[in-house]
Order: structure tokens, then sequence, then C-alpha cells
């Protein structure tokens, strides 16, 4: 899914950003209908293309630091 970040969400300012979104909705079928269905977000990726959180390689960085210096 694509669009772009207009309007306040989850108490994020809009930031005009043009975002993708992953996601995969998984249906149960029973007699022919939907049942249930369950739909995942790929939340980290939307937080970072929004600038809430660091992109992976700097969250990496991060963690592997604090192993190297032993913090926790």
């Amino acid at each position: 899914m694509e669009g772009t970040h207009q309007g306040t969400w989850m108490g994020i300012s809009p930031t005009g950003k043009r975002l993708q979104v992953r996601m995969i909705t998984i249906h149960r079928i029973a007699n022919s209908k939907i049942a249930e269905d369950w739909i995942l977000v790929e939340s980290l990726g939307l937080f970072q293309q929004l600038g809430v959180l660091p992109d992976t390689a700097e969250l990496i960085r991060n963690f592997a630091q604090h192993a190297e210096s032993g913090s926790h």
C-alpha cells in the first residue's frame, strides 16, 4: 500500500512524506465465506519512514555497541 502522510496518525504530526507499507492479509474460509481474517503490517519500516525510529542499520550498530560494552 502507498500513500502520503497528510494527517496526524497515532500522535505523529503530518510529515508530507510518501510512504510504502508492506502488509499481508490472511483469510480463513469456512462454508465458502471469509470466517476470519488477520492483517499483518510491517510496522518497523513504516515508523522508520515516518522518522519515528532510526533505520535498521543504525539499530544494528547501536545494538552491537551496547553488546560490546556490556551495557544492558
